[in-house]
């Protein structure tokens, strides 16, 4: 028996007559396949062909799914791709961003740092140039207490030699004249002028003391104002006496009386009191 053969989707023409009983085909593609054969006798008479029709299926990467995987791999990497850069350079934005308030921060700093500096220095300056000025009004207000205790305590000696020769002169227009003198040296005029300077520099380094003092106690007499001045120096009555026109025994009286006025208890130091106004 001779056979003949045929695959529809492979190839359309019948192969030569054989006698082999098998056929094998390799790498046939994907689809729909129908194989055929003619069978002949040895008289020469063929039969009607068998057929058998099968399908090749495609392989796996080249299903639906392996397409639609592929689909989305791709589409993940185009994402990627897309993605990647922009993250990298958000990251990247940040991290410059980052820097950059650094170091706006470390400008700021050194700029604060300068400007602190510069500012230390101007109150270094503005410090020295007041106590400059301290100290030149402190020695001004010394030169002016100095002034005031030599000049009272020579008005002092000149009204004692005075009073003696009031006592020794006999003339009468004589003695008239002398406690003339006499009367002029106990005058408070004299002392306005000096008294105005001195309280000028006293305020200016004791913080307007005096104008505090007023606000405080309106009740105070200008003889007041100046017994709590000199007080406030730290000189003592002795040396006060001169300043006032009175005598030592009057300056205590005069510390007496600013007590009550300023209200203070006995415990209470009237010189510390003052310095603490």
């Amino acid at each position: 028996v001779q056979y003949a053969w045929r695959l529809q989707g492979y190839d359309g023409d019948w192969s030569q007559w054989s006698t082999e009983t098998s056929k094998e085909f390799t790498n046939l593609k994907p689809g729909n396949y129908r194989f055929e054969v003619l069978a002949m006798g040895p008289e020469g008479r063929t039969i009607a062909p068998t057929t058998y029709a099968f399908r090749i299926a495609k392989p796996w990467f080249a299903t639906s799914l392996a397409y639609l995987v592929y689909l989305l791999v791709a589409t993940g990497l185009l994402t990627l791709l897309v993605l990647a850069p922009q993250r990298r350079f958000a990251r990247e934005k940040v991290r410059l961003e980052s820097e950059k308030q650094q170091t706006l921060r470390e400008q700021e700093a050194k700029h604060q740092e300068t400007v602190e500096s510069r500012e230390r220095a101007l109150d270094a300056l503005r410090n020295e140039k007041l106590r400059g000025e301290i100290d030149h009004q402190n020695r001004q207000l010394a030169m002016s207490t100095m002034h005031l205790v030599q000049k009272n305590a020579m008005i002092t000696k000149i009204k004692e030699e005075m009073g003696r020769v009031q006592k020794d002169v006999e003339h009468p227009e004589v003695r008239k004249s002398v406690r003339n003198v006499l009367q002029l040296l106990d005058s408070d005029h004299r002392l306005d002028e000096d008294w105005e300077q001195f309280s000028l520099h006293f305020d200016k380094v004791h913080t307007d003391f005096l104008g505090r003092l007023r606000q405080r106690f309106p009740q105070l007499t200008p003889k007041d104002q100046k017994l709590c001045a000199f007080l406030r120096l730290n000189l003592s009555s002795k040396e006060i006496a001169p300043l006032l026109n009175i005598s030592i025994r009057g300056v205590e009286i005069s510390r007496y009386r600013l007590r009550k006025k300023l209200g203070l208890e006995t415990e209470v130091n009237l010189v510390d009191y003052l310095m603490d106004i």
